[in-house]
């Protein structure tokens, strides 16, 4: 998983921080439907990432308006805890921007927690994106 590496030192360079997470490229993410699909998951787990995966995709690259991918979160949404994918990257995001607040209040109107991953796993921001090392110099 060569882009793996690349990207974690992306993530390292950038942040300053390291990162155990690790999410599945294209809808593998959420439910694999052949062994290509299954593949990266099995080698980010060889490699001590936590695989992550999300529910409800409202398909915001698309950019299909904010109406829609409100309607996409009402209609996919379970009791019992959901992840919903939201893209922040690849071009105009304008449309996913406009659409979080519309989400957002939807969910809290239900009564709906929104949490950290850290806060669902349980887990503090430091395990999940450990601080980078510093070497001290002799």
């Amino acid at each position: 998983m060569v882009g793996a590496h690349a990207t974690q030192r992306l993530i390292e360079t950038v942040t300053g921080r390291s990162t155990i997470l690790f999410r599945p490229p294209y809808n593998a993410d959420s439910r694999p439907y052949d062994p290509t699909e299954i593949i990266p998951i099995k080698l980010a787990q060889n490699l001590g990432y936590l695989t992550v995966t999300e529910n409800i995709d409202p398909e915001d690259w698309l950019k299909p308006g904010v109406e829609v991918m409100l309607q996409r979160v009402k209609q996919e949404r379970r009791t019992g805890g959901n992840i919903i994918l939201l893209h922040d990257g690849g071009g105009d995001r304008s449309q996913t921007l406009a659409a979080l607040p519309a989400i957002i209040d939807y969910l809290q109107d239900r009564g709906d927690a929104i949490v950290s991953l850290g806060e669902m796993l349980e887990e503090s921001p430091d395990y999940l994106m450990p601080p980078l090392r510093t070497m001290k110099r002799k």
